[in-house]
Formats: structure tokens, C-alpha cells, sequence
């Protein structure tokens, strides 16, 4: 074989040992917010290059670490061209979580929403805005009636709660 050949199955080695540190965007190669066109050409150029099955006679140790790189590269794929996985990942992301667990990832990215738009559910979020947007033109009757709603929607909401507190009394 080879040297070409050699130093390709290194680096697929040693690709296979290291993809658990390789986020989706490195490994599929592209930018941080590709389109749909780039992120369908990285993904199948990498497809193509690295399909275990051309190489299932030629080394079972290679076979077995390009299975693992396919897998990986596909779901990489999936998540990426999904937009809310792309955006629960990349929150993810940015926590230091290489690989996506849906439900992980969501949950970070609710809680990142969160820290900018307090609530659970869409009407109490939606009463909660209201309230502000009303505190903002002093219409302080608006404001105390807009965040008794929120409240019915989300009674132990800590942000409501504190805006009802400073909504109280005159």
C-alpha cells in the first residue's frame, strides 16, 4: 500500500478516536450558519469519501471506524438541517456540548430563552409582555391586569411574581 493510502487510514483513525471533540459544523466542514445548498454539498462530499461499504474488503479496522464517522456525519446531517435542532444545538454548543441530545439541548435552549422571556407557556409570556410594554407608558391599571393573566397561566413564575411586587399599590 500506499503511503497516501497509509497516512488516509491514520487520519481516519485517528478522526474515529476524536469525533466525541468534533462538533457538527467541523466535521461536516462547513460554516457556522450554512444554507441548505452548502450544508446538502458537505454533507454529501463527505458521504461519498467516507461510506464504510466502499471499504468493507480492503480492512475490517478502517470499515469499522468509517461506520463510526458515516453514523456520526449523518446524524450531524439530520441536526443540522433540521432549524429548531440547529438552533437547540447550537445553544448546546455554546454550553460546550459537542453531540446533540434533543432533549438536553432543547432544555438549554428553553432556559436561554427564558433569561430573556420569562415563562413557560405562550399565553403567560405573551400576558407578561403586555404588562411590560404597559408599565412602559405608565398605564399601571394595564400593566397590574396584563400580569394577574400571566399569573393565572404560570402562578410560581419568579419573574411574574416580581413584576406583580412592584406593580402593587399605588
Amino acid at each position: 500500500m500506499s503511503s497516501e493510502w497509509t497516512r488516509w487510514r491514520e487520519q481516519v483513525l485517528d478522526t474515529a478516536a476524536r469525533l466525541d471533540e468534533i462538533d457538527y459544523f467541523r466535521l461536516l466542514g462547513c460554516p457556522p450558519d450554512p444554507s441548505p445548498a452548502t450544508l446538502r454539498t458537505c454533507f454529501r462530499r463527505l458521504a461519498t469519501s467516507y461510506h464504510p461499504d466502499r471499504y468493507r474488503q480492503v480492512d475490517p479496522v478502517l470499515y469499522t471506524a468509517l461506520e463510526t464517522i458515516y453514523r456520526r456525519i449523518t446524524e450531524a446531517y439530520a441536526v443540522l438541517r433540521d432549524p429548531h435542532d440547529r438552533e437547540a444545538y447550537s445553544a448546546g454548543l455554546s454550553q460546550g456540548f459537542v453531540r446533540f441530545d434533543r432533549a438536553r439541548a432543547h432544555e438549554l435552549l428553553e432556559r436561554a430563552r427564558q433569561t430573556v422571556e420569562p415563562g413557560q407557556t405562550e399565553a403567560g409570556r405573551r400576558h407578561y409582555q403586555q404588562a411590560c410594554a404597559a408599565r412602559a407608558r405608565n398605564d399601571r391599571y394595564t400593566a397590574r391586569e396584563e400580569i394577574r393573566m400571566a399569573l393565572l397561566f404560570e402562578p410560581s413564575e419568579p419573574q411574574f411574581l416580581i413584576l406583580a411586587e412592584q406593580l402593587k399599590g399605588g
